[in-house]
């Protein structure tokens, strides 16, 4: 038994490294067409500066796209409240049909959500600033 439990951590490890660095290779030519049109770089040093531009950032990336993760997903479980209703009451179609509504709203706040926190990375990637709406004694102290 725990020569499967190393064989299965082994897998596991195998294949987040793999996703990771899919990730990475997926990133470096989108941010190289970015930098490409808005810094009007040639393709060999936009790809230099978008893998600089990823390392100095990938941190604030983690951290933004984990955030937003910890918002969507439990968002995304009360999609399964309807569900269960609908299976106490005889009704599961319509709270499948409810749920799959709901979903798809949640996906859609969720992708304008991670395209306005990819534009903030970028800028912030690229000039080291924060918008200027964002105040930090507002994100200290939300109260405001």
């Amino acid at each position: 038994m725990p020569g499967r439990i190393g064989s299965s951590w082994e897998l596991l490890k195998n294949c987040l490294t793999v996703i990771r660095k899919d990730k990475e290779l997926l990133m470096f030519p989108i941010l190289s067409g970015i930098l490409m049109i808005y810094e009007n770089l040639p393709v060999s040093k936009a790809i230099k500066r978008s893998a600089h531009v990823f390392k100095d950032t990938w941190g604030e990336t983690f951290i933004g796209y984990f955030g937003l993760g910890l918002i969507l997903v439990p968002l995304a479980l009360i999609g399964l409240i309807p569900i269960a209703v609908g299976f106490y009451v005889d009704g599961l179609l319509v709270g499948f049909i409810i749920a799959l509504l709901y979903w798809i709203i949640i996906a859609c706040l969720g992708i304008a959500a991670q395209g306005v926190l990819k534009a903030s990375l970028y800028r912030y990637a690229i000039t080291g600033k924060v918008s200027a709406d964002i105040v930090p004694e507002h994100l200290l102290n939300p109260k405001h």
